[in-house]
């Protein structure tokens, strides 16, 4: 096990300056001190760029403009890539760590890695959901949620990886990176990776203030909107008006289509590492079939979603 071992934090900021402060503050606050912070901004127009030449130089911030603008998928994976250690941490722009965030997810982490050291491994935690004033809404934002395991409970929604909330090692890197094209989120790719082929261990500790406010890109405000999905995929009742209706009809219908390429995705990637091994077709199917529920009719999906190579 690794004592006191280096822990990338990787940031991706955009036009951030109204939060970014305290969200910085916040992480040069940890009780876990050895940290590195690569930050990569996606040619911001505000005061972002300022304020990180100033963290550049107050706390030693490792901060890279782009030439041009990348999108939120890429300019985290930019960030990512550029950090050094064997752990690595996603932060937000706008929310605040709890001073033992770090600590406690190292612990975890090492422990599990020690345990299992050829493993991509992710731990994440749960967060208290605030508002823009870091007021608290009284509620948990994963709750039992984060303790649900199995790629199929990922992909339908019961199951919750928040970005902001996790730490993996370098294994898991190395399996996701570079990351596929047009992929809809990167944390979202990584947890369904680290679901098929690793070790994800969730805490019930809130250990962030998960901020939300107008200008989120991604969010817990839409999450009344995602529990109607759910019902509505499952033939449940629900109280929407007819727009509100159309808009579940056509978010079922791209997610879907996600949802068949993102697995196919998966496991296509990892096919080369594979195919040397003796008996690749059955290894294969019992790593699917392995995380998924006991009924099999997910894995059934993903079956018919796979081309295996000749």
């Amino acid at each position: 096990m690794q004592n006191n071992s280096l822990v990338s934090i990787a940031m991706a900021t955009y036009n951030g300056d109204k939060y970014l402060r305290e969200q910085l503050d916040s992480i040069y606050s940890q009780t876990y001190k050895n940290l590195e912070v690569i930050v990569t901004d996606d040619c911001s127009t505000d005061d972002t760029t300022n304020i990180l030449r100033e963290y550049e130089q107050k706390h030693g911030l490792k901060y890279y403009a782009n030439d041009h603008t990348l999108g939120f998928v890429k300019n985290f994976e930019r960030a990512i890539s550029l950090c050094n250690a064997n752990f690595i941490a996603l932060s937000d722009q706008d929310d605040v760590w709890l001073p033992t965030k770090i600590e406690v997810m190292y612990n975890e982490i090492t422990n599990l890695e020690y345990d299992n050291p050829n493993k991509p491994i992710i731990v994440h935690h749960d967060a208290f959901v605030v508002n823009e004033k870091l007021i608290n809404y009284s509620h948990k934002f994963i709750k039992k949620r984060g303790n649900i395991y199995g790629l199929n409970y990922l992909l339908f929604g019961n199951a919750k990886v928040q970005g902001a909330s996790i730490i993996f090692n370098r294994k898991l890197k190395q399996m996701c990176f570079p990351l596929p094209d047009n992929i809809p989120f990167h944390d979202l790719y990584m947890s369904y990776v680290c679901e098929c082929f690793g070790i994800r261990k969730f805490i019930s500790e809130p250990l962030m203030l998960y901020r939300q406010h107008d200008n989120n890109q991604i969010g817990v405000i839409s999450n009344s909107l995602s529990e109607k999905l759910l019902r509505y995929f499952n033939k449940q009742p629900v109280l929407a008006d007819e727009n509100e209706i159309l808009t579940l009809t056509l978010f079922k219908n791209k997610f879907y289509t996600e949802l068949n390429r993102i697995c196919k995705n998966i496991i296509i990637d990892y096919f080369e590492i594979l195919t040397n091994e003796i008996g690749l077709r059955f290894k294969i199917k019992k790593i699917i079939k392995n995380r998924f529920n006991s009924d099999g009719s997910t894995f059934k999906l993903i079956l018919k979603i796979i081309k295996y190579k000749s």
